[in-house]
């Protein structure tokens, strides 16, 4: 293996492109495209040169055997324009510095993705993380879903840097993971239950984080750029909760589930504690958690819905879920489903334990949340589940054949909270397969 020079012997860097007859050519070129010229040898006969400009150093060598390179310029406006063709041979394209957000076509369909194969089912990606891949296929590349483990505690080898997103939500299900915002005050520490809404754009960087830490990444889209920015300090020393961020000015959301109020939902034998999402997105997205409430086992609902993206992460416990006509399925911890807008589908708690070996370890140095705690309470059979809701309707709204009043059923989505998160249509139904025939 080749030895590498230390950091600290570097004091530059230079991009080498091929000299042109004569240099001044090529020179003239680029000093039209704003580049300065820092050296010339020699200077009755220039066979070398050294320029730069907007954050690049060229080297153009007539004695040097290299091709001619492709160079890409930023510009601060959207205008198209063609490339050109300098006299050494080198190209020059121009693209907008901040071009606007793409959004794949949707491609909405269902999606179940189990939590087999314990850590082997996760791979290596950014800063050190494994990622799991919750929605394979990504709806047409729209949306992207993860399951992010940290296996061994301590310091992260993250750097500062900010993502060009329409959304992302981070929620820790397992252990806890210390991270720095722009402008949001001093680090702060995630633990189980909580939510971070990241905004397009924002600065952060992963600090710390505890053994088998774990979180659910839920974006849009699913392809984005990730930029570094080595020259922000984080923390700024600034505190500015009311902020907003990117093209869109959605505000940051720090979610304490050790401070979130439970209330009960608008389905009998449910309650739900709102994540802020919505709020903060002006009503673009919602996140709920949801979980049966006392000892009794809600009735089962049929609902569907028209938003442009449903999806659902079983945090604890499990449930069977059922669409139209075909069989139901178990769903366990770490199960998760996308469900397409316009489909009829019934889900209801299940108390079956699940299966040893299954999933990774539940507990972390970070104890129990809440959440966990009242689960393992419970006598009867119990679930909590973590959905998203993307692109509320203004028309759907709950209905139930005995009367406006009567909320018996287990819908857990969340949506508009301007407007009470009426993005589904649900009315109660039993489930015709018996339990025990399940898949």
């Amino acid at each position: 293996m080749t030895t590498l020079p230390s950091m600290s012997e570097f004091t530059g860097a230079q991009v080498v492109l091929p000299g042109s007859q004569p240099l001044s050519a090529t020179i003239n070129f680029f000093t039209q495209l704003g580049f300065k010229v820092q050296a010339i040898v020699p200077a009755d006969d220039p066979a070398m040169a050294v320029l730069s400009g907007h954050g690049v150093t060229l080297r153009l060598d007539g004695n040097a055997d290299v091709p001619p390179g492709h160079l890409r310029l930023l510009t601060a406006d959207d205008t198209a324009r063609p490339a050109v063709t300098a006299p050494n041979g080198t190209v020059v394209e121009f693209a907008p510095a901040n071009p606007p957000l793409v959004l794949p076509a949707l491609d909405d369909r269902f999606v179940l993705t189990r939590m087999e194969g314990g850590d082997a089912a996760f791979h290596e990606g950014r800063a050190g993380m494994r990622y799991r891949d919750l929605i394979p296929g990504r709806l047409g590349g729209r949306f992207i879903a993860s399951h992010i483990l940290i296996p061994t505690g301590g310091p992260v080898g993250d750097y500062v840097h900010y993502h060009h997103v329409r959304f992302q939500m981070i929620y820790c299900y397992r252990g806890w993971v210390k991270v720095a915002y722009e402008d949001q005050g001093e680090p702060m520490t995630l633990t189980e239950g909580d939510c971070f809404l990241q905004p397009s754009t924002i600065r952060h960087q992963v600090l710390e984080a505890s053994d088998r830490m774990q979180v659910i990444e839920v974006g849009c889209p699913a392809v984005h750029e990730t930029w570094g920015d080595p020259e922000m300090p984080l923390p700024t020393g600034a505190l500015l909760p009311q902020r907003g961020y990117g093209a869109d000015g959605h505000r940051f959301v720090h979610h304490r589930a050790a401070d979130a109020t439970w209330a009960p939902w608008r389905l009998d034998g449910y309650e739900a504690r709102d994540l802020g999402i919505g709020a903060a997105m002006d009503g673009v997205a919602g996140a709920r958690v949801v979980r049966p409430m006392g000892t009794g086992v809600p009735i089962p609902v049929a609902a569907r819905h028209a938003a442009e993206f449903v999806f659902t992460f079983v945090l604890d416990g499990g449930i069977t879920l059922q669409r139209g006509d075909d069989a139901p399925v178990r769903l366990g911890e770490g199960d998760s489903f996308t469900m397409p807008a316009h489909t009829d589908y019934a889900q209801r708690p299940h108390g079956e334990p699940p299966v040893a070996g299954r999933h990774p370890p539940r507990r972390s140095a970070g104890g129990l949340n809440a959440l966990q705690a009242s689960r393992i309470c419970r006598t009867a059979p119990s679930h909590s589940m973590l959905s998203w809701v993307i692109g509320s309707t203004t028309s759907c709204t709950w209905q139930h054949p005995a009367s406006a009043n009567r909320r018996s059923a287990s819908a857990i989505w969340s949506g508009d909270p301007a407007r009470g998160g009426d993005d589904f249509v649900g009315s109660p139904m039993a489930l015709p397969v018996p339990h025990g025939t399940c898949t």
